[in-house]
């Protein structure tokens, strides 16, 4: 955010309030109770980001600021803003593509946490499942109809499940949530070097082809490593490119391996036979 900080040059405070620029108590006196309060917001607002506030200088000329000093100030606003947008792209240059879809489908989860309440149930049964002492060795499914609260519940479920096993590996994708998310290769892309970038490990190559990327993503989740408990979250199947979608069984195991646990969520219309416990 950005704040600008206009001082009047050349006028009078009796100009300025017929103006209607100085508050006013209701009988007709200044309001030095609100013009404090204005110092105070503008002090507050220096101290939590300097950076981003700026002071400018308008003159009085006639019955109002100088037409030229508007548009000097719009100027500036223009250069700020500008190199503002400028060192944010050039920070995305810099970031990892895998690394971004990671940030953006957390981001999304916390949007979607912030408002969370109730489905005790549902949580419960997430909980069971990805706890440690479960042994269940198949995909735990979560069926609704569009819009009843699936990506709030597997959002919630993700960050308890952080909280109960604090050396687990927590990677949670929202098909949708990103472009190529709807695409199971660039999905499984993504999940597979967030597991290595976790585990300091080799990031698969950029060159990588699709039957590559599926192979060691099916590998992450059926061949048992010696790493930590891994639990992976991927909500809203149904949002898959239809092609992917008809063919999740040839890249979304059915067995998993010791320590590996896939909470899916689904319309309930999807029914995915082939996952069910």
């Amino acid at each position: 955010w950005f704040a600008y900080f206009r001082t009047l040059t050349g006028v009078d405070a009796d100009a300025l309030t017929r103006a209607g620029y100085i508050d006013l108590t209701a009988s007709g006196e200044r309001d030095l109770d609100a013009a404090a309060r204005i110092v105070a917001l503008k002090d507050q607002l220096r101290s939590i980001s300097p950076s981003t506030v700026a002071d400018y200088q308008a003159r009085w000329v006639d019955q109002g600021p100088c037409i030229d000093d508007v548009a000097k100030f719009c100027d500036m606003v223009e250069q700020r803003l500008r190199a503002s947008i400028e060192s944010e792209l050039e920070r995305l240059a810099q970031v990892d593509r895998s690394e971004l879809e990671t940030a953006t489908h957390r981001n999304f989860a916390d949007g979607r946490r912030s408002v969370f309440i109730g489905r005790k149930e549902a949580l419960r049964q997430i909980a069971e499942y990805v706890g440690p002492s479960a042994a269940s060795s198949r995909p735990l499914i979560l069926y609704g109809e569009g819009g009843s609260g699936k990506s709030a519940i597997m959002a919630e479920g993700a960050a308890r499940a952080r909280d109960m096993l604090p050396d687990a590996i927590i990677v949670e994708r929202y098909i949708g949530a990103t472009p190529v998310s709807t695409n199971a290769a660039e999905l499984a892309r993504g999940i597979v070097n967030e597991i290595a970038r976790l585990l300091d490990r080799p990031l698969l190559p950029a060159h990588a082809s699709e039957d590559d990327v599926l192979t060691a993503f099916v590998g992450r989740l059926t061949q048992a490593t010696g790493a930590p408990p891994l639990v992976l979250f991927i909500d809203a199947l149904d949002q898959l490119a239809l092609e992917w979608l008809s063919n999740a069984i040839n890249w979304l195991p059915v067995r998993l391996a010791v320590g590996c646990r896939l909470v899916l969520s689904a319309r309930g219309e999807q029914e995915l036979v082939d996952y069910e416990l």
